[in-house]
């Protein structure tokens, strides 16, 4: 019986661009393009949809007018049960500011609200690999991603009461506390008043770590895609991998995000107006 001949060990694909590559002058000039226009590159490939924002601005709204509403009945509450005349006539007071007349109190939602934002960025961020041998465990760099980055992502709009907190949590004990045990003798409707603060918009964010891998010269797309697969490998977490191409059809980009990488060119950075 003839002996089944081993099959050839392929060399591991490289994480990153060609030494070659990453040399050339036309590598340093699209790399230092994308890194001037980095925020733009960023607001328009992951800022949230302001649509599905203004979606969600009623119903907060409505909620913060709620809150107010019952802000107000309960400082009514609390006017009501002083046997002092002027505490009484000061929680009264409080009470009419709080009751809300319209929506314009509630400022409009702020346009750059759903942007995407760059937390951190570094060129050429350094790719890790750790070896154990014989109990020691050491740190090998192999390799270099163009551009890193961390970006901050609004997924969801809320708007900030601001109320005063005894009103807030509804309990008497934390407003005598609070505020007319500190100075009884001189409060008055418009120091309490002070603490009534504009409602605001905020939103909650998601965080992504993007990688940007450059390339001057294009490769086979198996290829390709076995260089990005290795160098999202390296990836701590779940990295979104990037590659600027000197030029890329519509079917290489789908095909790109099907596994799930982003494929621009030169003419996309021009469309955007990236110079």
């Amino acid at each position: 019986m003839s002996q089944i001949p081993k099959p050839p060990t392929l060399p591991k694909p490289k994480a990153l661009s060609p030494i070659n590559d990453a040399c050339r002058a036309e590598h340093e000039a699209l790399l230092r393009r994308l890194w001037r226009n980095l925020d733009g590159i960023i607001d328009v490939l992951y800022s949230a949809d302001s649509a599905a924002f203004e979606e969600q601005v009623a119903g907060r709204v409505d909620n913060y007018l709620a809150r107010r509403t019952r802000a107000a009945e309960h400082a009514h509450e609390l006017a009501s049960s002083y046997g002092d005349d002027r505490r009484a006539a000061v929680m009264a007071a409080l009470a009419t500011r709080l009751a809300p007349n319209d929506a314009t109190s509630v400022p409009p939602l702020p346009s750059a609200i759903a942007k995407a934002r760059i937390a951190t960025r570094t060129l050429e961020e350094s790719l890790i690999e750790w070896k154990t041998s014989a109990g020691n465990t050491k740190r090998i760099e192999v390799g270099f991603v163009d551009i890193a980055c961390q970006v901050s992502i609004p997924d969801r709009v809320e708007l900030s009461a601001n109320l005063p907190r005894f009103l807030n949590d509804g309990t008497r004990e934390a407003m005598l506390g609070s505020i007319f045990a500190r100075r009884p003798d001189t409060l008055s409707v418009d120091e309490i008043g002070a603490t009534l603060q504009a409602p605001s918009w905020i939103t909650e964010d998601k965080h992504r770590s993007v990688w940007i891998d450059v390339r001057v010269t294009t490769p086979a797309l198996g290829q390709l895609v076995r260089e990005l697969k290795t160098l999202r490998g390296y990836g701590v977490g779940s990295v979104d991998v990037l590659v600027v191409l000197p030029s890329v059809d519509e079917e290489t980009k789908e095909i790109l995000l099907d596994e799930h990488f982003v494929a621009l060119d030169a003419e996309w950075l021009t469309e955007h107006n990236f110079a």
